[in-house]
């Protein structure tokens, strides 16, 4: 066991620098909760069924025990000091119920100064990379408590320090709320957290920007089917209209203008790949396979000095990992170098249809 205490003022410097601000709810937290007040949860206004004494919230969404307004994602941090990727997750394990409206700086902001039967508070951070089903020691996730500990006689005992003890089990992601499991943790005001609990997520998970487009090429605007004429086709006839172009580059192409150049006097590489219809599906293809037109581009020059070039594009494979409606995610690899100083075009992207 790992129970360090502290005083208030050492409990507000460990909480300052996980920001401020208000957060939206996906999932309304209703009456009971796990640890709260009775009952078996709360349901959110999607109709899901959420545990009323969590939430998940990110770090700069968090009030600030000192009132000193939003703290910045790059100054963030879990109160042992190291940076907290703003994209993480910080979850709250209460006795009582929580809001993503009113999320508490401590435990005082929940329980009160020395509530007659004393509270705990308990959060722990998931990474970006932790947001995934699996199973995370507490120690990894920076596990820390906090709790009220009635005299008996009128006053309270307060303290709290790292909650290292025990392991979270992600069970299930969405966007709305992470179905945990906490296994092995050490007991706090008088009871345990051990248990499964439906977290809701205070505010949407922020979605990447795409780095790549994807397009039919009836899709195409007139001005960049002269842009395409590079892939020819066989016997001379018409390209098929459900060829869908996959194009990414140092600058994402946009839709409205997919073969668009910023000029011969900048520097920059595009790559398109081209799959046919039957190739619209999860799986791996190679670059080669003459079935698939693929191709490159750079611009070499400088300024007042135009230079570069393009071509086919043959070695290495594409694999569609996902395909909708909305977008592509694809990834190149064993690919060619494109050019002294650009590396190959390996990576993977997700491309988002042009409507």
């Amino acid at each position: 066991m790992n129970r360090k205490s502290f005083s208030v003022a050492s409990l507000l410097l460990a909480t300052a620098s996980l920001g401020t601000a208000a957060c939206d709810t996906l999932v309304t937290n209703g009456e009971g909760g796990g640890g709260g007040d009775g009952g078996s949860g709360g349901s959110g206004g999607s109709g899901v069924q959420v545990s009323a004494n969590t939430i998940a919230i990110a770090p700069d969404d968090l009030p600030d025990p000192n009132g000193s307004g939003s703290s910045s994602s790059s100054s963030t941090s879990t109160g042992g000091g190291n940076p907290v990727d703003p994209d993480s997750l910080v979850i709250f394990v209460a006795s009582s119920n929580l809001s993503c409206a009113d999320p508490p700086a401590t435990i005082f902001d929940l329980e009160g100064e020395c509530p007659d039967d004393g509270g705990h508070l308990v959060r722990f951070t998931l990474a970006p990379e932790q947001q995934a089903v699996g199973v995370y020691s507490l120690q990894a996730l920076n596990g820390f408590f906090e709790e009220i500990l009635p005299n008996g006689d009128g006053t309270c005992g307060f303290g709290g320090g790292t909650f290292w003890d025990g392991n979270v089990q992600v069970v299930a992601v969405n966007d709305a709320t992470i179905e945990i499991t906490l296994s092995d943790t050490m007991s706090l005001s008088g009871e345990s957290v051990d248990g499964s609990y439906v977290v809701p997520r205070c505010s949407a998970p922020q979605q990447p920007d795409p780095d790549a487009i994807a397009i039919f090429r009836e899709d195409l605007p007139p001005s960049g089917g002269g842009g395409g004429s590079s892939s020819s086709s066989t016997g001379g006839g018409s390209l098929p209209g459900d060829d869908l172009l996959l194009m990414t580059g140092s600058e994402v192409p946009i839709c409205s203008d997919p073969f668009a150049s910023p000029g011969c006097e900048t520097q920059g590489w595009g790559v398109t790949v081209i799959l046919p219809a039957a190739y619209q599906t999860p799986g791996v293809y190679s670059l080669s396979d003459p079935a698939i037109i693929s191709s490159f581009s750079v611009g070499l020059g400088s300024p007042g000095e135009c230079s570069g070039g393009g071509g086919s594009y043959f070695d290495g494979s594409i694999e569609v990992v996902a395909i909708d409606d909305q977008q592509v995610v694809y990834t190149l690899s064993g690919t060619a170098e494109l050019s002294t100083g650009f590396g190959n075009a390996d990576g993977t992207y997700e491309a988002s249809r042009c409507q």
